[in-house]
């Protein structure tokens, strides 16, 4: 978790990583470790071997492959039009059709829009302002317009990927989701002066 983590596990990995390269290369593969996070990419035939390479290199370095966050995918045409068959790698679901951000991200970013619109309307009550609720950060934080948020990321992406559509759709989803809400914030807090507003000048009569 400290800054200087990914280079320490670059250095303490470097055998290992030299190790799997060389394998891969021998048989037309492909591998990519980000800190403890790898991706190994073999053909069918070879990929038990590469599995057993890469768990009994980390054994020497006394580390070992965590079995529940581990996922083996066949891609083929075997698979047929299977579009829930993905491998997952850096936060990224890699499906016969295109890439994709995880769901499991995606649904974190959610949990996070209701949460911030949930804190607003309590610090707004609290607050008591006659005024209607100030967005603009969540905004910010929630729409295209924020200069470093998810949606940004998640376009930057896109573009990484040949402009890909899938991860198009999935941020203009939440993006839209989160226009919604914040909308409704607006409204709502507006409703709420109109009514208290109302009251005190019936109260004062």
């Amino acid at each position: 978790g400290t800054p200087i983590s990914a280079a320490l596990s670059n250095l303490y990995l470097y055998g290992c990583d030299m190790a799997m390269q060389a394998f891969v290369a021998e048989r037309g593969g492909y591998y990519r470790r980000y800190s403890d996070d790898i991706l190994l990419i073999l053909p069918p035939e070879a990929a038990e071997h590469g599995q057993h390479l890469v768990e009994s290199l980390l054994a020497r370095d006394r580390l070992k492959i965590s079995a529940d966050k581990t996922q083996i995918t066949t891609f083929g045409a075997e698979n047929g039009d299977v579009d829930q068959v993905a491998a997952q790698y850096l936060g990224f679901s890699f499906f016969k059709h295109g890439v994709g951000i995880r769901p499991q991200s995606l649904s974190r970013q959610h949990r996070k829009l209701v949460g911030a619109i949930k804190r607003t309307k309590r610090r707004d009550a609290v607050a008591g302002s006659e005024s209607p609720v100030s967005t603009r950060k969540l905004r910010r934080r929630f729409s295209p317009v924020g200069i470093r948020n998810f949606s940004r990321y998640a376009r930057v992406a896109a573009l990484a990927f040949d402009n890909g559509m899938t991860i198009r759709r999935q941020v203009l989803r939440l993006e839209l989701r989160a226009d919604r809400l914040i909308r409704t914030l607006k409204v709502e807090s507006a409703k709420s002066i109109g009514k208290n507003g109302s009251l005190a000048s019936d109260s004062e009569d």
